[in-house]
């Protein structure tokens, strides 16, 4: 949702604040962790942010690459989305981590 979102208006924070209610609203309806329903977000709004072509971040990069990098190089080369959204898929679907959460940070 939150991505989509992004997708529309390449802005992470503007992103998250219309999608905020809609989330509440699921947080809510299925008695889910607040500050994980936060996190979750926030990491998919970062996710594609980071990987969209006329975004900031991606923007920035390239012109400071003086012409010697292209956009399908640096995607090919951007690692840390990969493993940011398997590592969140993981986070999302598994129990484990929840409970890890709680024992450990006494949540």
């Amino acid at each position: 949702m939150v991505g989509f979102a992004n997708l529309a208006i390449a802005n992470n924070t503007v992103s998250i604040v219309i999608t905020g209610p809609i989330a509440k609203e699921i947080n809510d309806e299925y008695d889910l962790n607040p500050k994980k329903v936060a996190a979750i977000l926030d990491i998919f709004s970062c996710i594609v942010q980071g990987i969209l072509p006329y975004g900031a971040q991606v923007l920035l990069i390239l012109s400071f690459a003086n012409g010697k990098l292209d956009f399908f190089d640096l995607i090919s080369n951007a690692w840390y989305h990969l493993f940011l959204l398997i590592f969140t898929l993981l986070a999302i679907y598994s129990s484990y981590w929840d409970k890890w959460v709680n024992k450990f940070l006494k949540v």
